[in-house]
Parts: C-alpha cells; sequence; structure tokens
C-alpha cells in the first residue's frame, strides 16, 4: 500500500504542475498576441510617417540576409530550446556593404596581339596589331550575396522614427516569447506523459489489490 499511495500523492502534484504549466503557457501566448499587434500596429505607423515606399522590402537585400537570434536545441537541458542572439558586425574598412559592392564592377584591360601579315610593294610584312578587350571579373559576381550581421533598423536609415524602434523591440520580445512557449508545450507533453505512465501504473497495483483481497 505504500507504493500506492506514493503514486497517488504523485498523480495529485502532476495534475497541480500540469495545471501551473497550461496557467503560464496561456499567460505567454497573450504576451505573444499583444506584442505581434503591437509590432505590427507601429510598423503601420512608421510607414504612415516615413512613407508606404521607406519601409518595405525595397530597403533590404533578402539575399545578403543573417539572422541574429538562433534556436538550438538541447535535450539534456530543463529548457529544450534555448534562444542565442548575435550582436551585429560593425563596418571596417576590410567590410563591404551591399551598396559598395553593387557600385563596384571590377573590369580588367587585356592586350592581345594578333598577327596580321600584309603585303606591300612585293614584300611580306608581319604587322601586331593590339586589342583592347574589357573583361569583368566575374569573381565580384556572387559578392552580393555576402552575408553581414546588420541591426535590420539600419536598412531604412539612420534617423528613424521611435514606433520604428518600438515595433523592432516588440518583434524581439515575440521571439523571445515563441521561444519560452515552445520549452512550456514540451514541459507540458512530458508532465502529461509522466501522468499517464503512474496513473496505469496505479491501475495495475489498483487491480492486483482486488485480486489479493477476493483472493483471502
Amino acid at each position: 500500500m505504500t507504493d500506492f499511495n506514493e503514486i497517488c500523492v504523485k498523480l495529485d502534484e502532476l495534475v497541480i504542475q500540469y495545471f501551473n504549466i497550461l496557467d503560464d503557457l496561456n499567460a505567454e501566448r497573450t504576451l505573444l498576441e499583444n506584442s505581434l499587434k503591437q509590432g505590427y500596429f507601429n510598423l503601420s505607423k512608421a510607414r504612415y510617417s516615413m512613407g508606404n515606399k521607406s519601409v518595405g522590402s525595397l530597403q533590404y537585400n533578402s539575399k545578403c540576409m543573417k539572422a541574429l537570434a538562433e534556436v538550438c536545441i538541447n535535450e539534456t537541458s530543463e529548457e529544450c530550446f534555448e534562444l542565442i542572439r548575435k550582436k551585429p558586425e560593425k563596418k571596417t574598412s576590410k567590410s563591404k556593404t551591399v551598396q559598395q559592392i553593387e557600385s563596384t564592377t571590377k573590369q580588367t584591360t587585356v592586350r592581345r596581339r594578333k598577327g596580321q601579315e600584309e603585303k606591300s610593294d612585293g614584300d611580306s610584312e608581319s604587322t601586331c596589331r593590339i586589342e583592347e578587350l574589357t573583361i569583368t571579373d566575374k569573381s565580384t559576381e556572387n559578392e552580393g550575396d555576402v552575408e553581414v550581421l546588420t541591426d535590420p533598423i539600419k536598412w531604412f536609415g539612420i534617423l528613424v522614427p521611435g514606433v520604428l524602434r518600438h515595433g523592432q523591440a516588440d518583434f524581439i520580445q515575440a521571439v523571445s516569447t515563441s521561444c519560452r512557449i515552445a520549452n512550456l508545450q514540451k514541459e507540458l507533453i512530458t508532465t502529461k506523459a509522466e501522468y499517464r505512465s503512474l496513473y496505469s501504473k496505479k491501475q495495475q497495483l489498483n487491480t492486483e489489490n482486488i485480486n489479493t483481497i477476493t483472493a483471502q
């Protein structure tokens, strides 16, 4: 009976833990909804103040974008999904921006000697003609796809309105909230599986106890 009572106590604790996690999960989902709603609202206000064409996909190159946040999976830790943020890179003399890469074209002038035979006054004289060829360096064709860690707020200029910065902060918070939601959902599934396992064990012990009492 000792094992049976311990299992009953553990099941009660798991029920309380399950509903606590569910309460936290609902709170995080509400926070995510509010963050996304406020973020899109601030984004629309920024478009209204800066102009519809000043805030959009025309201000960035999707081929050279790189995420500043990554989600790592660690199954040994309590929080399976871990959010890692990277700091934007500072511009140096060696680094090139997308505009510099697009505006710079490397051209090489090649001199090619072409032999041409000309005959005059019965004498054969060999002359050389120099042709200048302009050849574009193909190694720069893919430089526009260079991935650079930059702050996305700088895509839209230096002096951006405050609502655009607030919108960025809302979306950053939404990413962190999404990671916490994923961890809570995993914890909820784990608690549910543990409860079912203990409940099956409880049913088995209960059946054995009934059979023992009946046999007596």
